[in-house]
């Protein structure tokens, strides 16, 4: 009891150390860009994404180039998860960016995970619009964490305990 009490007081206070990162890094964290893929399918699939982490506990509102869904915690109240995605095309190129900020009862705006979570997100999202061919879940991020330097940060906002991490269907992907 003791150990699950000190990893959520943990995980409330927003313990973490600081990561130096390269203006590539950033870019590679917010940012992906698709080819030959329609901006709207990018759009549709980052939804997906979202939809199968925790079903339809994301409320989503959607706007012309993107959308914002927001999810709350059952097991911690007044805890969240802000997500901000847009898209735009750009000669050919559609122009994704991401944006995941922690809300709680004290403070938001916050940076939701690291560079853990903005990746399983990409990668989730590169294998829904059939750039990848296979599907990350959460165990396997977690193992690549840790032999990876670059990737760090928890990964909870689409893996926490209580989330439903579903495995998309093939109709879900486009091929």
């Amino acid at each position: 009891m003791r150990k699950i009490f000190i990893a959520f007081a943990l995980l409330l206070s927003g313990c973490g150390s600081t990561h130096v990162m390269t203006k590539e890094q950033v870019d590679a964290m917010f940012e992906r860009r698709y080819e030959g893929i329609k901006q709207e399918d990018v759009k549709k699939s980052a939804m997906n994404v979202l939809v199968l982490a925790d079903g339809d506990d994301f409320k989503f509102s959607e706007f012309g180039d993107g959308f914002s869904a927001s999810h709350s915690s059952t097991l911690l109240p007044g805890q969240g998860t802000v997500w901000n995605f847009r898209v735009r095309e750009d000669g050919g190129v559609v122009i994704a960016k991401l944006e995941a900020l922690s809300q709680n009862n004290y403070s938001s705006g916050r940076l939701a995970g690291g560079s853990a979570l903005f990746d399983l997100f990409w990668q989730r999202l590169d294998y829904l619009v059939g750039k990848k061919s296979d599907w990350t879940t959460c165990d396997e991020q977690e193992a690549k964490k840790d032999k990876d330097p670059n990737l760090w940060g928890h990964i909870e906002a689409l893996c926490f305990i209580e989330m439903k991490d579903m495995v998309p269907s093939p109709d879900l992907v486009r091929r």
